[in-house]
This record gives C-alpha cells, structure tokens and sequence, in this order.
C-alpha cells in the first residue's frame, strides 16, 4: 500500500453513546475511535473539535447542529453494526485493503496501539507478569500475539479475529453485490 492510500486509512473518530458497538468494531478494526457512555453534547462537539475527530453520531438534532459537515456522519441507530460500518465506510471511501492493514492495531477496550508480540516465549512473560487469565487454548499454536501496553490484554487471532474477516468480507460482497452502500 502506497503512502498515499494509508493516509487515506488513518481516521479517528468519536461516536455518541448510543453507537457504542460501532465504536467497539471501529477499534476492532484499527481505528482510534473515542466512545463515552456519557457525554453532553456539548462537551461531545468540543471533544471532536480539540481533537480534530470525525463525528459518528445517531442523533438528527445533533449532526444538524455541526457546522463542519465533512467532521460529521449520520449513522441511524437502527442499523445492524455492518450496516452501521457500511455507512461509514462509504462515506470516506475507505477499502477492504486498508482495512487489512489496520487489523489488530488497537485495544478494544481503551483504544491505545497494541504492540506485537515477537515471541511465544514473550506472550509467556507477559502472561506471568501481568497475571493474565484469558489465554487460547491451542497458545502454542497461535502464531501472531499484540499486547496492550495500557490495559494489559493479549490479543491473539482466534474466534474473534474470524469473525472480524468474516464480518469484512460480508460488508464488501454486499458492495459488490450492488447491495451495499
């Protein structure tokens, strides 16, 4: 991927409450999404503003109320999570391909870059050391671990890594489908 198309892959956003499960699968993803459960409007626009984040947000009043349109996408409450990806997908263009190569990057739960694990041995040291208790089941199977330096998760691929392709590849057949977007 050229630098000009990675670019075009690095946003950050920051969703109202009610797009919580965006949220969570934007940072699934790779993308730096900011979600409070509880935040005025007001303090939401100011967040956005001071941290130059795009704005997702399920609430009329509130996207009509931005005055910097292309900082602000409508995504109706409604729609299923894909759907809801769909829409925001479309509306920055952004591809299956940069998508693959933001995988895995951040933490769902606190939004900081994961660091690569370069070893077994090393997840093993990160395990003991921080008392981790969710492992797989076939560890020394798995070949690609990410480590996050803040919360101290391990993320490996498994079932969840599954389901986010899974989840892409739904997102981008119904596109070419012509059902999509």
């Amino acid at each position: 991927m050229n630098q000009k198309n990675k670019q075009r892959c690095e946003y950050s956003f920051i969703t109202d409450a009610m797009l919580g499960d965006l949220a969570k699968w934007l940072r699934l993803l790779g993308f730096d999404t900011l979600y409070f459960s509880s935040i005025s409007d007001a303090k939401l626009t100011q967040k956005m503003r001071e941290t130059k984040r795009i704005l997702l947000t399920s609430d009329k009043q509130l996207h009509n109320s931005i005055k910097e349109k292309n900082n602000v996408i409508f995504v109706p409450v409604k729609l299923s999570t894909s759907e809801k990806l769909k829409v925001v997908f479309s509306r920055l263009g952004i591809t299956k391909e940069c998508l693959n190569s933001l995988i895995g990057t951040r933490c769902v739960y606190c939004n900081k870059k994961l660091t690569r694990v370069s070893s077994i041995e090393e997840a093993r040291i990160l395990i003991s050391k921080y008392n981790i208790k969710e492992i797989p089941h076939d560890f020394y199977q798995v070949e690609d671990f990410w480590f996050c330096p803040n919360c101290k998760k391990l993320y490996w691929k498994g079932r969840m890594w599954k389901r986010i392709e899974e989840t892409i590849k739904q997102i981008f057949i119904q596109e070419v489908n012509g059902n999509g977007f």
